[in-house]
């Protein structure tokens, strides 16, 4: 039975990037918005940051698919995820070199 339908229904290379990309997205909104909700990511986020990171994840986890509205709150999403992080990484690199004793 099973390998009839895949011979009748063919994987394609787009179904399969299609998949990764929901996966990856998906993947990563809910680790954004775990990490608001613990409250720590590279350090204890303040208030305002958590916001932040809850409203990218769950940008990210909207069905891009459903419409364009969605398919660009995703990449804003997207854009913000890695906006944020950068900043993380930006403040804990700072902030490692300024606990280093001379």
């Amino acid at each position: 039975m099973i390998p009839q339908t895949l011979h009748t229904h063919p994987v394609t290379v787009g179904e399969v990037l299609r998949l990764a990309v929901v996966t990856l997205t998906s993947l990563a909104g809910i680790w954004l918005v775990c990490a608001a909700m613990v409250g720590y990511f590279t350090r204890v986020l303040p208030p305002g940051l958590r916001v932040l990171f809850v409203a990218a994840g769950i940008m990210m986890l909207l069905p891009h698919q459903a419409s364009e509205l969605m398919l660009w709150l995703n990449i804003a999403g997207f854009g913000a995820a890695a906006a944020l992080v950068a900043w993380e990484m930006r403040w804990r690199k700072a902030y490692s070199r300024s606990a280093i004793l001379p």
